[in-house]
Parts: C-alpha cells; sequence; structure tokens
C-alpha cells in the first residue's frame, strides 16, 4: 500500500541525527514516525512524506530513491490560522500521488487540511496523538485571543471528527479523549529498534536527564536535586538542545560551577542512547508529557525510569520499571536511594528491558499499524 505521512518536520533516521538541528526535527513524533517508515520499506509499502518549509515546493525531493519528500510552506509567522491558505497546494500533492492511508501525528498545522481531503477522497486518514495536550480542546480565553481560541477549537473538533482512527499511547489519553471529544480509537505504543547488550553501567552512579531546555520539561528541578546531592558519589548529566532568551540564562546561571552536574548539550541519538545505557537512572521532570520515548530508550538499556509527574497506565510502578515521585523532595531521596543501591536497580533494569523488548519492539509496533491500516481499507 501506499501511505501519506504529514508531518511538521522530517528526519530521515533516528541515527542521522546531529546536534545544531531544530528542536521539532528531533521530536518523539518524528523519531516514531522515521522507525515506522523504515519498517513499512522492509515490508514493501511506498511512502509519501509532506513536511514544513519556507515555500511551497512543486517538485518532490528524492530521499535516497526511497520516497518523495514534499514541502508545505509554513503559516506567515506562525498564524496557523493561515494555513488553509495551502489548501490548493496539498490537495495537488495528494492528488497526484493518491495514497492508500493518509497518517499525520503530532502538532502538525496543517492537520484540519489532511483529514478533511481523506474525508472528501474517501481516504483513511490515521491521526496519532503524541501529547496530553492533544486530548483536551483548545482552551477559550476571553481576552484578544478570544475569537482565535473559538476557531481552533473548532478546526481542532472537526479534525478528528474527520479521521478514520485516533492512535493512542496509553489508557489514559484515550480516555481523556473519549471524555473531551467523544471518540474512540486504538492505542498503539512507541516503537523502537531493541539494541544489543551488555550494558555497563559507570563505576560511579550516573544519573541523566535527557530533553529540550524550556520551561515545560523543568530541568531546574533536576538541578536542584543535583545541588542538593553535591556531597554524595553521583554525576549527574544532562542532554538536550539548549533554550533561548531568559528561561536559558536562568537555567544556565543554576548549574555553573556545580561540579558534579554535566550539561553535555545536544548530541546525536545514538551517543545519548550510549550514555543512558552507562547510567542508573533516567530522571523525567516534564509537567506534562506524553508516551516518553526517552522512557523506552532507557528500558531497553537496563535503566529505570525516575519521573516526578509522567506515570503513563502507572506503568512505572505497576510493572516495577522505575519510581513516580510525585514531588521534589521524593524525586531527591529516590535518587539518593537508587545510587546507594546497585542490587535493587539491577533487578528493577533487568525487568525494564524485559518489559520493553515484550512491549515496545518496532517490528511489533508496525505489524499492529499494518493490521490497522488493513482494517480501513477492508471496510471500504
Amino acid at each position: 500500500m501506499k501511505i501519506a505521512f504529514a508531518m511538521g518536520f522530517y528526519l530521515k533516521s533516528p541515527s542521522t541525527l546531529k546536534p545544531g538541528k531544530s528542536k521539532f526535527q528531533q521530536g518523539g513524533a518524528e523519531i516514531q514516525v522515521s522507525y515506522i517508515i523504515d519498517e513499512l520499506q522492509k515490508n514493501g509499502h511506498e511512502i509519501v512524506y509532506l513536511k514544513l518549509g519556507d515555500e511551497n515546493k512543486k517538485e518532490p525531493e528524492m530521499v535516497n530513491d526511497d520516497f518523495r519528500l514534499y514541502t508545505v510552506k509554513k503559516p506567515y509567522k506562525g498564524l496557523n490560522l493561515l494555513h488553509h491558505l495551502n489548501r490548493a497546494h496539498i490537495n495537488t500533492i495528494l492528488e497526484s500521488e493518491k495514497p492508500d492511508i493518509l497518517y499525520q501525528r503530532g502538532d502538525f498545522v496543517y492537520s484540519d487540511l489532511i483529514s478533511s481531503y481523506g474525508y472528501e477522497n474517501n481516504i483513511p486518514v490515521v491521526s496519532g496523538l503524541s501529547m496530553e495536550r492533544h486530548c483536551h480542546k483548545e482552551k477559550i480565553n476571553f481576552n484578544h485571543m478570544f475569537l482565535i481560541n473559538i476557531i481552533d477549537r473548532i478546526l481542532k473538533t472537526r479534525y478528528y471528527d474527520r479521521s478514520s482512527l485516533i492512535v493512542f499511547q496509553s489508557e489514559e489519553q484515550r480516555s481523556k479523549f473519549k471524555r473531551n471529544f467523544g471518540k474512540d480509537g486504538v492505542i498503539i505504543g512507541n516503537g523502537h529498534p531493541i539494541p544489543s547488550g551488555p550494558f555497563v553501567k559507570n563505576p560511579r552512579p550516573t544519573i541523566i536527564w535527557v530533553g529540550n531546555i524550556k520551561p515545560i520539561k523543568q530541568v531546574e528541578i533536576y538541578i536542584q536535586a543535583a545541588r542538593k546531592l553535591m556531597n554524595y558519589d553521583i554525576d549527574f548529566l544532562c542532554i538536550g538542545q539548549p533554550g533561548i532568551g531568559d528561561y536559558h540564562d536562568r537555567v544556565r546561571s543554576q548549574f555553573e560551577g556545580l561540579e558534579n552536574f554535566h550539561y553535555l548539550g545536544e548530541l546525536p541519538l545514538e551517543e545519548t542512547n550510549e550514555l543512558i545505557g552507562r547510567s542508573v537512572l533516567l530522571v523525567n521532570t516534564s509537567s506534562s508529557e506524553g508516551f516518553s520515548n526517552t522512557f523506552i530508550q532507557a528500558w531497553l538499556r537496563e535503566t529505570p525510569v525516575l519521573s516526578l509527574n509522567s506515570n503513563p497506565d502507572g506503568i512505572l510502578t505497576r510493572e516495577g520499571i522505575g519510581y513516580h515521585a510525585g514531588t521534589e523532595d521524593r524525586l531527591t531521596n529516590i535518587i539518593k536511594k537508587i545510587s546507594n543501591n546497585p542490587e535493587e536497580r539491577k533487578i528493577m533494569g533487568k525487568k525494564a528491558r524485559e518489559y520493553a523488548v515484550e512491549k515496545y519492539d518496532i517490528n511489533l509496533i508496525t505489524k499492529q499499524y499494518i493490521s490497522e491500516f488493513n482494517k480501513l481499507l477492508t471496510a471500504e
């Protein structure tokens, strides 16, 4: 079958990701789609890809003779309401390609146009949710943004109504979405290639945090934990694209001179995974999260996860593969505890690896997608 992917940005392969790229290009949605595309191609399926760019391009780029990559112009100055100006360009691409399935995921500003085209032309549209906010209706602010908020809510609701299938990452997302939009779907987890071991941990206990430096990720909480434990035999690693403006300056001022804290900046995915595999604990401090890819990256490398807030479907505690802190003080205490308990972290790490191999193998996940695609085509 021919599948057209509509995404905000394009990442050919996670292993090719290099520092200096836009933070959006290395987002979880793009990484997941690149893994899925690799597996679909191995199974003989044809791929078409639409991404955002500075201008509409009539002719596609050929990506290593593998598939055609089309560019759709970003809305002027981020004004998403202007996205309908590109309806003709998107329709021309899809009419020429005639895909069997339309797939979109994440914060793609042309979602409404893609789902409308599929709805009007009897082409199944599969929409993948990758963040908790995707499960909620747009908030209405009674200020100068009131009209824009109303239109955004209308477009988002229509986009979901015209999707043939909604894909969730967890039962929690599915429940919230049904409550807010009255529509059901299927749960398909994030998929990853299975790395081979062994995973040798650093002699000195190493804790790792991975994410872009932006307010929602709350890296300052991780820095505070490192400061509280500066007299303990623990190294704290921090990996991610630098932030911008005042927030980045505030964050940097908090860890400058902190000898047990090491900010490594942006790193290629393979190097990041290597460091995760050598760490005893991955820490997540986000105030809001979907199903973080870093959780699975850690579990596959026998590294338990400590999360301040996110615990999708209670997996961390239910499966015994990590910790849900809930408070900043408890997060710090768990870091201290796990660093001093090699036997506990070894047992938990082995369990995490076994669980991740069983649930998140990209081969298994792609087979689930192919099955759902076939169901949609058969239903026609």
